[in-house]
């Protein structure tokens, strides 16, 4: 999944995201981000968090020194984006490129970009 643009992989077998560190680069390394849906827009972004935020992901970043992409498990935001999407499966896997809005600090992905993978 190594990729100069925005990159995730939505892995419903496994009710995660998968995020490239490269991808988290662009937002400045954080230690926790947060994973908010726009329903009515029909996307997603991801930005950083503080550990101050029940919502915030933490991201282990020793772990991560050795590993080139960062799982973030979350049943209830993969159900979220089910509701959101247009005839999304839950047995097939989903990658999203995505737009980094530098004004914002933020990287959004629409659910619409969504490339079914194997």
């Amino acid at each position: 999944m190594e990729s100069k643009q925005p990159t995730v992989l939505i892995d419903f077998k496994k009710n995660r995201v998968v995020i490239s560190r490269k991808t988290l680069q662009i937002i400045g390394n954080p230690r926790h981000i947060l994973l908010l849906v726009n329903p009515e827009e029909r996307h997603f972004v991801v930005l950083q968090g503080d550990s101050a935020d029940k919502r915030a992901h933490r991201i282990p970043y020793r772990k991560t020194e050795r590993q080139r992409e960062v799982e973030i498990n979350s049943k209830s935001f993969m159900q979220t984006l089910i509701s959101i999407s247009d005839g999304w499966r839950e047995n097939v896997n989903y990658k999203i490129v995505g737009e980094y809005i530098q004004g914002e600090n933020i990287l959004r992905y629409r659910v619409a970009d969504a490339v079914p993978t194997k």
